[in-house]
């Protein structure tokens, strides 16, 4: 089966089915686990409010060789957000590290919001730093954070900062 078709049933029984199992079933049946289809899998998991799960499928997937990719990894990374897992969060960030994502914002956001979840306050201060572009997907984690905390934390480089975005329009 062509690689396009493949990954538009899976996503379009992923969102048809109610049953996360025969979901999973499917998933399995996959000849071939693409990035997108994985990281579809893993993330889904996390909104079901199953992040032990996503942790678990990304562990089969590495186990049967797939690369992890950027989106992956910033999903796992959510996931021990969610679940309050340090230590293997920062064994993610290690990963991140190794495969030359550390630039890259869409795991810069991820480990934002993991350190800040985690009260690891100068980390999290640190990668924000590293953010190359600020926008509101940006500031996201980061209300979430100081509301969780019921700790205000200041940033001076947001209130200098102005991106604006239309509706839909890819950076």
């Amino acid at each position: 089966m062509d690689r396009s078709i493949d990954i538009n049933l899976f996503v379009l029984y992923f969102k048809l089915c109610t049953d996360f199992r025969e979901t999973r079933r499917v998933f399995d049946l996959l000849l071939v686990k693409y990035d997108n289809s994985c990281t579809l899998m893993v993330s889904e998991y996390i909104k079901a409010g199953r992040p032990e799960s996503s942790l678990q499928l990304f562990f089969e997937l590495l186990r049967l060789g797939a690369e992890p990719s950027r989106f992956t990894l910033s999903a796992v990374i959510k996931a021990c957000s969610v679940l309050g897992k340090l230590r293997m969060g920062c064994c993610f960030h290690a990963i991140v590290l190794k495969h030359g994502f550390h630039s890259d914002n869409v795991i810069l956001i991820a480990l934002i919001e993991f350190y800040g979840r985690n009260g690891q306050l100068n980390e999290m201060c640190q990668l924000f730093d590293e953010l190359r572009e600020l926008g509101a997907i940006c500031l996201d984690p980061l209300s979430s954070i100081s509301g969780e905390d019921r700790e205000s934390t200041s940033f001076t480089t947001i209130p200098s900062t102005s991106i604006e975005y239309e509706p839909n329009q890819s950076r």
